[in-house]
């Protein structure tokens, strides 16, 4: 997705020659407008700004330094005027309109890519703040035990189990000696299952 300041650049990214005459201009003048519309229909909205934006600088800054619309070059014709007439009444009728459009455009896509934009930051992974850099190199701080805990309870159970680990590991060092003892340890608040076989 591109932002309108982009759309702008590649909108005015086009040749322009003033040796061409003004009728050839007029009707790519036309042909812009339609594929204007044509992309908006389509629902291609950064396009049709492109074209609109790109018309509206071919009509207002480009052609009215054109030589036949200053009367420079050529000697005036009847044809000349024509043109010359045609291209006032773009001015006067179709760039209002035309501007009005892009306008409404340019703030419709200046809110989709400001969506976007957001969207993209939230899904970047966020640096570590600078404080938790200095807060590293000191000493963790201890850890509160929920009221509930029961020391003398757990102090058990961790020496319990300690036992029954050292009988397990005796039990297999045993057991490779001679395969007729087995014997296993067992947690001492846990259910002993039995499997009849």
């Amino acid at each position: 997705m591109k932002s309108t300041v982009e759309l702008n650049n590649e909108a005015l990214d086009y040749k322009f020659f003033p040796g061409t005459c003004l009728k050839v201009y007029l009707k790519a003048c036309v042909g812009i407008l339609e594929k204007a519309q044509l992309a908006f229909q389509n629902g291609d909205l950064q396009k049709s700004y492109v074209f609109y934006v790109r018309y509206v600088d071919l009509c207002t800054n480009k052609l009215s330094r054109h030589p036949e619309y200053l009367g420079t070059g050529s000697a005036r014709t009847a044809e000349t005027e024509l043109h010359k007439q045609e291209y006032l009444q773009l001015i006067k009728l179709e760039v209002p309109a035309v501007l009005k459009i892009s306008e409404d455009l340019r703030k419709e896509i200046d809110l989709e890519y400001s969506k976007h934009q957001l969207s993209l930051a939230k899904n970047i992974a966020k640096s570590r703040p600078q404080h938790k850099k200095e807060t590293e190199n000191q000493a963790p701080e201890p850890k509160k035990v929920p009221p509930t805990f029961d020391e003398h309870l757990f102090n058990r159970s961790v020496a319990y189990y300690r036992k029954a680990t050292e009988k397990v590991k005796s039990s297999h060092a045993s057991a490779e000696s001679s395969s007729d003892s087995k014997q296993l340890g067992f947690y001492p608040d846990l259910p002993q299952l039995s499997f009849i076989t």
